[in-house]
């Protein structure tokens, strides 16, 4: 693995254990789920066989597995996979769910085997240099004509732009849009992480794969990572997520979302 790759394993061996009851619980956390769920069950349908990139401790997994979809759920980190295992350990989705150690760099190790789909959420894909790479894989194992599901942090965040700015923060106001990435601090550990706007993706994925839809999360409400603004607004919180929800899928909003989830199309045969 890449140096940046064994950084993010390394963070998220050390979140795993308190992962579910920090993030997961939250529910602005549920509230995303719900809505890219929906754009899941858009793209895929039950008998399905997905890759799951970044599975984290196994949430989408089982969401989609307990709607009859096969799920190879992978993901960089040792302790993330053994959490995704031990919770479907003994339950009717052991025989629908494969927990895999492999890093974005190893995909290729999967070759062989054809995809009816593929998805990555909340950013995990952000903790990568080489995109390009990834997208070139996924090529390789994605059906054309199939569809891949990505959510990545945006290269600008409308909540977060105007947060610092608020705050009089001015040197953090366009840390997104550093070409190399910034680092952040995951449990103690420096990750890096890069920011991608959708020309980025656009021209990443090129030509295996085309944009078909993009929808932005959290673009005039706060992310699930802001405790205090959450704490602040209170219901508040409801009438910008409603705002979110009411966004035409062509608007150009969609970009400036703390995370935009992005659908591709395999193209070629």
């Amino acid at each position: 693995m890449e140096p940046q790759t064994l950084a993010a394993a390394a963070a998220f061996d050390r979140a795993a254990a308190s992962y579910d009851d920090e993030f997961e619980s939250l529910p602005a956390t549920r509230r995303l789920r719900r809505a890219i769920w929906d754009m899941y069950y858009k793209y895929f349908h039950p008998g399905d066989v997905l890759l799951e990139l970044n599975c984290g401790t196994g949430t989408d997994a089982i969401k989609l597995a307990s709607s009859g979809m096969h799920i190879v759920a992978t993901d960089a980190s040792a302790e993330m996979i053994a959490i995704t295992k031990r919770k479907i350990y003994g339950t009717a989705l052991h025989a629908l769910i494969t927990p895999m150690q492999v890093p974005f760099q190893r995909l290729r190790t999967l070759a062989g085997r054809r995809f009816d789909g593929a998805y990555s959420n909340f950013g995990g894909l952000n903790c990568t240099s080489r995109l390009e790479l990834v997208a070139s894989d996924l090529a390789l194992l994605v059906k054309p004509g199939k569809f891949v599901v990505l959510c990545l942090l945006s290269d600008f965040s409308l909540w977060e732009t105007t947060s610092f700015l608020l705050r009089g923060k001015w040197k953090q106001v366009f840390r997104r849009r550093q070409p190399l990435g910034v680092l952040a601090d995951v449990k103690g550990e420096k990750v890096w992480v890069r920011y991608y706007s959708p020309a980025m993706i656009k021209k990443m994925f090129n030509p295996f794969f085309e944009v078909v839809e993009m929808r932005g999360l959290n673009i005039f409400s706060p992310p699930p990572s802001s405790h205090f603004a959450h704490r602040l607004l209170g219901k508040g919180v409801r009438l910008l997520e409603s705002l979110d929800a009411s966004l035409p899928e062509n608007s150009r909003l969609n970009a400036w979302g703390d995370h935009v989830v992005y659908v591709l199309r395999r193209v070629g045969g």
